[in-house]
């Protein structure tokens, strides 16, 4: 759960939260004009907006990373986590409404409130959860070596989650709060999927956990250092990343024997 709720409040989503939180302030839907004053409409509709998203981010990524619904396509996904979160998000928005309009709060108007808070959960985690929102590539940086490319001799499950213009030449795998950045010799792209999921989906590709956190592909790790203290693994890119103690011997064995 903490791990769902620090993947919420990254500097985009907080952005996009707060800009429509503003234009709520600014536009004062629903009567909130005329009933408040704008610093008071402000926390009114900054209230309402993280009631309602946080519960709709947590049940959404839930349910797209729970195994018994991995064959489940992602729009029957988002449409369950929206209607498993308007059960809270619908009260929260409830509860708020009810310190301004409490003869207009009854069972009927909770109904209706929990059907449009899961209407427009829906549509929000269509545009933000669909394959697109997550698996988006990104160039590798300039300032990094080019690796050469190894590419295996068979594809495995994982390939699937892959675009073209990423490539399956897997260099890392890194854990980020619900997802896993993919780093290839093509760029970088995030995958809505558990680490352990995703490793899973390697088998047959030369590789191991590193860290719990990391995943490297063997032919692209260049060599063990020391720095600070700590074992790093150098990656055919130039990146290196932690290796914990628990497979610090393992890595330095496979390395040792690929001479």
């Amino acid at each position: 759960m903490r791990e769902m709720v620090s993947g919420f409040a990254n500097q985009r989503r907080l952005a996009v939260l707060a800009t429509v939180v503003v234009i709520l302030t600014m536009l004062g839907p629903f009567g909130t004009y005329e009933a408040m004053p704008p610093g008071r409409r402000s926390l009114f509709w900054s209230l309402i907006v993280l009631g309602i998203s946080v519960p709709m981010h947590i049940a959404m990524c839930q349910c797209l990373v729970a195994d018994m619904f991995r064959d489940w396509p992602r729009p029957r996904c988002i449409a369950l986590g929206s209607a498993i979160a308007a059960v809270p998000g619908a009260f929260i928005v409830f509860l708020v409404c009810a310190l301004l309009w409490p003869r207009h709060m009854t069972l009927e108007a909770y109904a209706l409130t929990y059907v449009q808070v899961a209407v427009m959960g829906s549509a929000i985690g269509l545009v933000q959860y669909m394959q697109g929102s997550f698996d988006t590539v990104t160039p590798r940086p300039d300032s990094r070596r080019t690796p050469a490319e190894h590419h295996p001799s068979e594809p495995v499950a994982f390939h699937r989650r892959l675009t073209p213009d990423t490539g399956t030449d897997i260099l890392s795998l890194t854990m980020q709060d619900h997802y896993v950045q993919v780093s290839t010799t093509r760029g970088v792209q995030m995958v809505l999927i558990r680490l352990s999921d995703a490793i899973a989906e390697l088998e047959g590709v030369d590789g191991m956990q590193v860290h719990r956190s990391h995943w490297i592909a063997l032919p692209h790790a260049v060599r063990m250092e020391r720095k600070d203290g700590k074992d790093r693994v150098i990656l055919s890119d130039g990146r290196d990343l932690p290796v914990s103690r628990t497979y610090a011997k393992a890595l330095r064995k496979r390395l040792e024997a690929r001479g």
